[in-house]
């Protein structure tokens, strides 16, 4: 039985093309290794510019707390700025971001 992060549910925000289609191979062992710890999880993948911040955004208004951006420094920028409101404060109060280097 799958079971959330001690943080709260998890989103991967994924560029699968970044790094020469590292970013695909990334989230195929860091899924595996997800689910080896039961730990549930949704991905969301991007497939043009400003995809990254609309799956951040509608990630975190779907009740995720935990981001993981998989791809490279293009994907970290747009998921950080899907977390934050055009004021540059928090859309989400208490969510956090992680990051898995593809690019």
């Amino acid at each position: 039985m799958p079971v959330t992060s001690p943080i709260g549910p998890l989103a991967l925000v994924v560029n699968p093309e970044a790094g020469g289609r590292k970013g695909s191979r990334r989230l195929d062992r860091l899924r595996r290794a997800l689910d080896d710890q039961g730990l549930d999880h949704e991905v969301r993948a991007t497939l043009a510019p400003g995809d990254g911040a609309r799956a951040a955004r509608q990630a975190l208004e779907d009740g995720a707390r935990l981001l993981v951006a998989v791809g490279g420094d293009g994907t970290v920028h747009e998921v950080v700025n899907g977390m934050l409101d055009g004021d540059g404060r928090a859309h989400v109060t208490g969510a956090v971001l992680g990051v898995v280097a593809a690019g």
